[in-house]
């Protein structure tokens, strides 16, 4: 018995009526094998021959599968884990190469990178928990996604809490989301132990001044 491929098993399916309405004319005629064999034969190549329009008339809807504020909201999800374990290689593939991060001042992809592994070397990050999130498409390959969580750095023996007003912009380049935007602006309500925090500031200003660092 021959095995047949998906999308011959899919446009099997769909010509079924054509198949069963060939294989009733097929028995109306007079018997013979060389007429079996002849109707036998054209419905497998019909099934063949209609497979490739069957696979490229799915390949938009596969496209639109992936064009939900589900699959934007498990990228950023997916961006805050990486980040949250200091893996800069799985950043370094979500981010453009002409990504932007927007907080008190303005990086590129390479500095986000440098300062996410330099930042793991002396403190960490609780896991991200993304709140309301609110996503736009505002093209099929580009959408907006805003929300709010709390980030909680810990660098030596201070502890930081504060909510976070974010924004990200994602585009779709060779079938994959990437990061092309991505702007925080947080709210540091206090800090345990000796240093004590309130007001406005951004995130990545606030782990700075943690890490004693100058740029």
């Amino acid at each position: 018995m021959v095995r047949m491929t998906f999308f011959e098993e899919l446009a099997d399916a769909v010509t079924l009526p054509y198949v069963r309405h060939s294989q009733r004319y097929r028995d109306n005629q007079p018997a013979g094998i060389a007429t079996r064999k002849f109707f036998d034969c054209y419905n497998r190549r019909m099934r063949r021959f209609l497979a490739l329009p069957l696979l490229l008339m799915s390949l938009p809807a596969l496209a639109q599968s992936t064009n939900t504020p589900d699959t934007i909201i498990q990228q950023e999800n997916t961006f805050w884990k990486a980040y949250v374990d200091g893996n800069t290689a799985d950043l370094g593939r979500l981010f453009l190469p002409d990504f932007t991060n927007v907080e008190q001042n303005i990086w590129n992809r390479d500095q986000v990178l440098a300062f996410v592994k330099q930042f793991h070397e002396h403190c960490t990050l609780a896991p991200i928990t993304i709140l309301e999130p609110h996503v736009t498409f505002l093209a099929a390959d580009i959408a907006t996604v805003t929300y709010h969580a709390t980030e909680t750095p810990t660098c030596g023996t201070h502890t930081m809490s504060g909510d976070t007003k974010i924004s990200s912009v994602w585009v779709r380049r060779g079938g994959n989301w990437q990061l092309h935007l991505h702007s925080e602006f947080a709210v540091i309500p206090c800090a345990t132990g000796s240093a004590r925090t309130t007001g406005h500031t951004t995130k990545t200003e606030t782990y700075k001044r943690r890490l004693s660092v100058k740029y």
